[in-house]
């Protein structure tokens, strides 16, 4: 019976710590959803407070393309994968599918638009700020290790 309680004990207080604390991974998770969100929001103050500020020219490129169209939809999928490069300190970086929807950029017409998207995270101050980022076709999300589950 006390063996029993134990362990009982010991599963609420693994289950209360994994609900307090938040990972790394789970944080640049959480920011790389907001970003999503804003960018869905179509509200670019909102996307450039997830921007390095010294990523200047990434700042510049949001700030000319986003107007240009309007999104509906912003779905991340289920192969985002958070890395975190060896010798590198407070830096992360996703890998993921995502559908974007919207309209804009010369086409009337509401678009689905999927892509692989690779973004360069650096931790300022305890938030995860966007330094960099990269996409392509969506297919490179299927390369062999790009859905590798993290350990």
């Amino acid at each position: 019976l006390l063996i029993s309680l134990g362990c009982l004990l010991l599963t609420a207080v693994g289950v209360i710590i994994e609900q307090v604390v938040e990972t790394d991974r789970e944080q640049v998770s959480q920011t790389l959803h907001e970003l999503a969100a804003a960018v869905e929001s179509n509200d670019l103050s909102a996307v450039l407070a997830f921007l390095h500020p010294e990523a200047v020219e990434i700042r510049q490129r949001a700030a000319a393309e986003m107007p240009i169209y309007t999104f509906s939809e912003v779905k991340v999928k289920q192969n985002l994968r958070v890395e975190f490069p060896a010798g590198t300190e407070r830096q992360a970086r996703a890998l993921f599918n995502v559908v974007v929807v919207g309209r804009g950029g010369g086409l009337e017409n509401i678009r689905r638009v999927p892509r692989f998207v690779i973004v360069e995270f650096v931790e300022v101050d305890g938030r995860w700020l966007v330094r960099n980022y990269e996409h392509e076709d969506p297919r490179a999300g299927f390369r062999t290790g790009a859905l590798e589950q993290d350990d």
